[in-house]
């Protein structure tokens, strides 16, 4: 089977080539809008910029959905927080967490989005 859009580079290219940071945000950007159509609106913000300046996403992923950390403690879920890419060369951990956050995100049956809160940093 094919995966459903968006597709990161690594799958568009046949994992030939990784995502860099522009990527990963414009991925996570349409992966928002997807979810948002099909009911499973995600927050994706910033953590902050690396010491280059670069963005550090952040996407918290639940349904329903939590904006806050107090909206996530009112909602009593187990908080899991989940790190990709964190030294250059990780690659396959950025890429992965792309790809659980699509997979769980544009499921409309019950998942773990259901019953946690999903803080991801893919990069």
């Amino acid at each position: 089977t094919t995966a459903p859009a968006p597709l990161t580079r690594a799958e568009r290219t046949g994992f030939a080539e990784t995502s860099r940071g522009d990527d990963v945000r414009a991925f996570l950007d349409t992966l928002a809008r997807a979810a948002a159509a099909r009911g499973t609106p995600l927050v994706v913000g910033s953590l902050g910029r690396t010491t280059e300046g670069r963005d550090i996403p952040l996407v918290i992923a639940s349904r329903p959905l939590v904006r806050t950390p107090d909206e996530a403690r009112q909602l009593g879920r187990p908080i899991v927080w989940v790190q990709g890419n964190i030294h250059a060369g990780e690659v396959e951990g950025k890429e992965a967490l792309q790809m659980l956050l699509r997979d769980l995100a544009l499921d409309p049956r019950p998942n773990v989005l259901d019953s946690l809160v999903l803080l991801a940093v893919p990069n």
